[in-house]
């Protein structure tokens, strides 16, 4: 507001290393670039990440190491902006070839927790399921920012890729993706805000699964898929195991408001409903403060870099 540009520089997140345990990186590999404090007032009382942390999705500390990754690609689907993403999974964060790989089928991390407060939740699509509330190997990067105070709002692009896809789509065995804001903004589900038009959790029981091969199940769901299973090339979801190749969503963005100038915590998060195996991973990036949102929102991004 002094008339100075002070904006942080997008590109922030350049020789991260794959396994750096450090959350504040992994703020910077999404695109949180400026760092602050819980003191200051006036002009020292700055916008920026404030702390960052590894978590459970339920918040609590115990998330495994090798769930979490920083890399500058997931298969095809590159980095949104800057040099790197983060993946988030309830596997091994690893693609085939890189250094702790587990696949996606077998992977257990040995790690189980609670769900977040409202979760998990039934899905329109499969009438008469229950999910689990079972939790195994839960994983969360959970970050307090200071919102800036000429921002209402912020989006984030992420993608979902689903093991369970096809063979255990409507089961109780869905596992789940949420970010979850608090304080909770208008229109979100208990904090959540991505989710599909239906109001489903993303994960394999979402409409939003887009990069797979036409599914239709017994019930009547029905998966058009018209981005195809390329982009599940070399990502380790592409095996043709459990009647793969399996799914992502390919890149969607979520919208959300903000209250400018104030305190947020974000909690991104995976977990495996009912059993530990049969992997989900989520990469995250391009986060970015917006003038102005209207309401919660997830679309498919047109154009992804």
């Amino acid at each position: 507001c002094d008339g100075s540009v002070d904006n942080a520089a997008v590109a922030c997140d350049d020789a991260i290393a794959l396994d750096d345990p450090d959350p504040m990186r992994a703020a910077r590999a999404i695109g949180l670039c400026a760092q602050t404090t819980d003191a200051g007032v006036g002009k020292d009382k700055r916008w920026g990440v404030i702390s960052a942390e590894y978590v459970r999705a339920d918040g609590s500390l115990g998330m495994a190491a090798a769930s979490h990754g920083i890399m500058p690609a997931f298969g095809p689907a590159k980095a949104q902006q800057g040099a790197n993403l983060l993946v988030l999974s309830t596997g091994s964060a690893r693609t085939p070839g890189q250094p702790g790989y587990v696949d996606a089928e077998t992977a257990n991390m040995g790690t189980t927790g609670g769900a977040p407060l409202g979760f998990p939740k039934p899905s329109s699509l499969c009438p008469g399921v229950s999910p689990s509330t079972s939790v195994h190997d839960p994983a969360a990067l959970q970050v307090k920012v200071r919102v800036p105070t000429n921002a209402h709002g912020f989006g984030f692009r992420f993608n979902v890729y689903s093991y369970e896809f096809p063979m255990w789509v409507c089961s109780a065995y869905a596992d789940v993706f949420v970010a979850l804001v608090s304080p909770a903004p208008p229109g979100s589900q208990n904090g959540n805000v991505s989710f599909d038009s239906a109001g489903n959790t993303l994960g394999a029981n979402s409409q939003l699964l887009l990069a797979c091969n036409p599914l239709t199940t017994d019930a009547g769901a029905s998966f058009p898929c018209p981005l195809g299973p390329s982009l599940l090339t070399g990502t380790g979801y592409d095996q043709t195991t459990q009647g793969g190749p399996h799914a992502a969503t390919g890149w969607l963005e979520s919208l959300s408001s903000a209250p400018p100038g104030e305190v947020i915590t974000i909690r991104f998060a995976v977990w495996d409903a009912g059993d530990a195996i049969m992997n989900m991973s989520a990469l995250i990036d391009r986060f970015e403060w917006r003038p102005s949102v209207s309401t919660v929102s997830t679309q498919p991004v047109v154009n992804p870099i």
